[in-house]
């Protein structure tokens, strides 16, 4: 089961599409409630983190300007090309 922080954001929204489509069970944590957050809550509560994977998204506060993604700036640990 993955746990993705951050839920109500564009990336973990993102995430979270993106396990669906391709069968993997998800779910979303985030302190605002959103149409991909299963659980409201802190990551720092002990309770929260019954999970075998835990993805933390994050971006600039701009999300379109992250869109193109770390390899269209060069950078970034995923496979690029």
């Amino acid at each position: 089961m993955l746990l993705v922080t951050g839920s109500a954001g564009h990336l973990g929204e993102a995430l979270l599409r993106d396990a669906q489509t391709k069968g993997l069970p998800a779910r979303g944590l985030d302190q605002k409630a959103s149409a991909y957050t299963d659980l409201e809550g802190d990551i720092a509560d002990p309770g929260v983190i019954e999970r075998n994977a835990v993805l933390t998204p994050s971006s600039t506060s701009a999300p379109p300007a992250s869109l193109a993604g770390p390899c269209a700036r060069g950078r970034g640990s995923r496979r690029c090309g």
